[in-house]
């Protein structure tokens, strides 16, 4: 993962990585309260669940720390994520 983030949000930092040989962008982010990572938690597994050509591919999610989570996603082909 690259030290520099290519964005972030209100949500977290996403970085520029390498993951299984492919292109890959990693979003962190931080969960305040139990609720919140519940909730996160709950999100991620609906948002796995998504196949369709328009939707970016989620490849899986890490937990680093006890609030602190990673997700692994599809690298947008030079656009990025808002468009």
């Amino acid at each position: 993962m690259e030290d520099e983030p290519l964005g972030s949000g209100a949500l977290g930092k996403v970085y520029d990585a390498k993951w299984d040989g492919r292109n890959v962008v990693v979003k962190v982010i931080e969960t305040a309260s139990e609720e919140q990572k519940q909730a996160f938690d709950k999100e991620f597994k609906n948002t796995l669940l998504l196949d369709h050509a328009n939707v970016i591919k989620l490849f899986g999610i890490t937990h680093v720390m006890e609030n602190k989570h990673r997700i692994v996603m599809e690298k947008a082909p030079q656009v990025s994520l808002d468009r």
